[in-house]
């Protein structure tokens, strides 16, 4: 009589069901994760291959601390901190699932892409950390990665992508193997409260906002655990510079030290400035000449803070939006403004779309791409 082969998978003494993500358990209340690696085709001698939306996945447990020490390699070509990991093990964080994918080609990325769609990999992601590991010696291209990281992009729907790139000697030649981390991240507690300073930072005028915060620091101190209200507060005033709305009853004078104060509480401002110049863009269409106004100068704030020059849509990048501005009539009253804010994105180093195309086109080398993704990530 053959022995049952078994992995431990079983055992659920944590409460985790192995055909379900844990998400009733934060991070810090359970020590082992259940991942999925992708195989593609049933194996009846392994218990603990199952059929999963309806493909072939094996399940394997590891701890936090063999994760931790996938993902983290110092050795890696693009490696991953503790401090960019941090998120992950915070007592907000809620995990999903780990998924494990691995493929053999010139399109082995995408492969692997298609193999995480298929786990329903993204159906409930928040927050993504991926490991790409290739065979020694190996690596994939420029533009392979760069294709990647589009896709995972359009996948994103929150915080920043976090992702690393090493060496795995059990890989054959032309293999790369992938790890996908997907976690949300509560950020705040009880979720009620989340949801209503959310809404507010949405809702409200810069000036009501600003009236509002000693409101959010007495909410804090009534509802939230003392140990996490420097947290929780930081938390909600993340968004704020980016939903910043034009008020025609205060000059810009009144909101430049309110934008200040959010900053130094944590609010991003890194990639604002192609957003205020989009809604720059569009005030100009509704001929609103003051909006325009107010918007230029909330960028010379945020370039003057250090913000992101070169992030562009697919059509056309910052400088581009601002020298078609110039060329409108309407504009005229405001033309040194506009003068003001080409001369600093310039002197930030801002191109065009065609020159970041072109840049980004004669950019293939493995390495130069990856220096590309350290400096977009910090």
């Amino acid at each position: 009589m053959n022995e049952k082969k078994t992995t431990g998978l079983e055992d659920r003494s944590e409460g985790e069901d192995c055909h379900t993500s844990p998400l009733n358990l934060r991070t810090n209340e359970f020590d082992n994760l259940t991942a999925m690696h992708y195989i593609g085709s049933p194996e009846p001698d392994n218990p603990n291959v199952i059929q999963y939306n309806g493909e072939w996945v094996e399940l394997k447990r590891y701890s936090k601390e063999e994760v931790s020490g996938m993902l983290i390699n110092p050795d890696d070509d693009l490696a991953l901190t503790e401090k960019e990991l941090a998120l992950l093990y915070s007592d907000f964080s809620y995990e999903y699932s780990i998924y494990f994918a691995k493929a053999k080609g010139e399109d082995a990325l995408k492969e692997c892409m298609s193999q995480f769609q298929k786990m329903d990999a993204f159906d409930n992601s928040w927050y993504f950390v991926v490991k790409l590991w290739q065979a020694p010696g190996e690596h994939v291209s420029a533009q392979a990665l760069r294709e990647f990281r589009r896709m995972l992009k359009k996948r994103k729907q929150l915080g920043d992508l976090v992702i690393a790139v090493g060496h795995d000697g059990k890989l054959n030649p032309g293999e790369v193997c992938m790890m996908l981390l997907t976690h949300y991240n509560e950020r705040c507690w009880p979720a009620g409260f989340e949801y209503e300073w959310a809404r507010k930072c949405r809702s409200l005028s810069i000036k009501e906002l600003k009236e509002a915060v000693p409101e959010l620091k007495q909410t804090i101190d009534d509802m939230v655990y003392e140990k996490y209200k420097d947290e929780v507060f930081l938390d909600q005033m993340r968004d704020v510079i980016a939903e910043l709305q034009y008020n025609p009853s205060l000059s810009w004078d009144k909101v430049e030290p309110v934008l200040d104060f959010f900053r130094q509480q944590g609010s991003p401002y890194k990639y604002v400035v192609r957003p205020f110049l989009q809604v720059a863009e569009a005030k100009t269409l509704a001929m609103n000449i003051d909006a325009v106004d107010f918007y230029l100068h909330a960028v010379l704030w945020a370039l003057k803070h250090g913000a992101v020059v070169n992030g562009s849509s697919s059509r056309q990048s910052s400088l581009d939006v601002v020298r078609k501005l110039m060329g409108k009539p309407a504009l005229a009253p405001i033309i040194n403004t506009l003068r003001e804010v080409e001369n600093c994105l310039l002197q930030r180093g801002a191109k065009t779309k065609a020159e970041l195309d072109e840049e980004e086109n004669s950019n293939t080398d493995y390495y130069k791409e990856l220096d590309r993704m350290r400096l977009s990530s910090l």
